[in-house]
């Protein structure tokens, strides 16, 4: 058998040749975006110094907003955009050549129908996995951008009532859940379509519906946040700094000991740069959300019609289950009964 990528296909030319040239296809989507990324770094590597040499000598609010944050928005702008334009390509690679040879490393039975239905709950559950990581690393770098120039502000104005490790635990508790669970999902979907468990992929299907549900209102949420950000920002622009303390937007005045109007117009200016950066972020979250969702839906699809499947007696791995035959003894044309035995009753010939 001819041996593509360690994948031994069967010998049929037309169809070696459709496999060969898919995964090689694949190779060089890999080849050519890791080319691109590391242009890209090169690129950013290269301008910034000058950008920011600049920065600081022409345009001294864009330098704070670097030294307040923006330098750990680019890295980790430019981190991610080379970790997702390297990662994909190399995910779909393997994707393909496991989708030629066998499905999530299960070897389904040769029923296209099953096939589909498995390789669709997988896809969406790995595709789950992929947006829940997405979405669990824009709200690491929403926590990291927007809590400098938040502890600033209240430093100034005399606020300390928040937290921080309450804060760090539970956006670490966030991010823990939202990538964790999707992945215990995935290998009880793989497991359930191996064992061809319908009491699992029943469960499954309840857990896939429960994210779609958690997903929507995750993108609320961020709308939602979008909202307060935008509330707070205009009462953050309303504050009146004064040399011996600062008067809020209700028109009460306010003073603390450490108060020192420089510091309150340095706060109040970093809040309002961050305004953009943060409705972006939060916009890019509720997207990332609704895809989630649409994937949940999808998954909740596949799932219940696996569950389906199982419950008509097919099995996606395997041989199904050899039902019993049991005949009925003492009748000219015996009775052939699946699953439960009949007792025959005995026919005497008349004279």
């Amino acid at each position: 058998m001819p041996l593509v990528h360690r994948v031994a296909f069967n010998d049929n030319f037309e169809q070696v040749k459709t496999a060969s040239g898919l995964l090689n296809a694949h190779v060089g989507v890999v080849v050519l975006a890791a080319i691109a990324a590391l242009c890209q770094l090169i690129i950013y590597i290269v301008t910034r110094g000058p950008v920011n040499e600049y920065n600081e000598a022409v345009r001294p609010e864009e330098a704070r907003w670097e030294r307040s944050g923006g330098f750990w928005v680019g890295g980790l702008g430019q981190f991610a955009s080379i970790v997702i334009f390297v990662g994909l390509p190399i995910v779909a690679y393997f994707f393909a050549r496991k989708g030629l040879a066998e499905v999530h490393r299960v070897a389904f039975n040769d029923n296209f129908e099953q096939v589909k239905t498995a390789s669709g709950l997988l896809n969406a559950h790995a595709g789950v996995i992929v947006l829940a990581a997405i979405a669990a690393l824009c709200q690491l770098v929403i926590y990291i951008v927007t809590r400098g120039p938040m502890n600033e502000y209240n430093e100034a104005v005399g606020d300390r009532s928040g937290n921080l490790w309450v804060g760090s635990l539970g956006q670490f508790a966030s991010i823990v859940a939202s990538v964790g669970l999707p992945i215990v999902a995935y290998f009880f979907a793989r497991k359930g379509l191996a064992e061809n468990s319908g009491s699992l992929l029943q469960g499954i299907c309840l857990v896939d519906g429960s994210c779609t549900c958690c997903a929507l209102l995750s993108s609320i949420m961020a709308i939602q946040a979008m909202i307060v950000w935008t509330w707070m920002s205009s009462q953050v622009d309303d504050v009146v700094c004064g040399p011996a303390g600062w008067t809020s937007s209700d028109g009460k005045f306010h003073k603390n000991g450490d108060y020192t109007q420089e510091k309150c117009e340095s706060a109040k200016k970093a809040v309002a740069d961050l305004h953009s950066a943060a409705m972006a972020m939060y916009v890019i979250l509720m997207i990332i959300d609704l895809l989630l969702a649409c994937t949940c839906a999808y998954g909740t699809f596949q799932a219940n019609s696996a569950h389906r499947t199982v419950k008509q007696g097919k099995c996606f791995v395997g041989a199904p289950p050899v039902p019993v035959m049991i005949a009925a003894h003492g009748q000219p044309n015996p009775a052939v009964v699946i699953g439960q035995p009949v007792v025959g009753t005995p026919v005497k010939a008349n004279p």
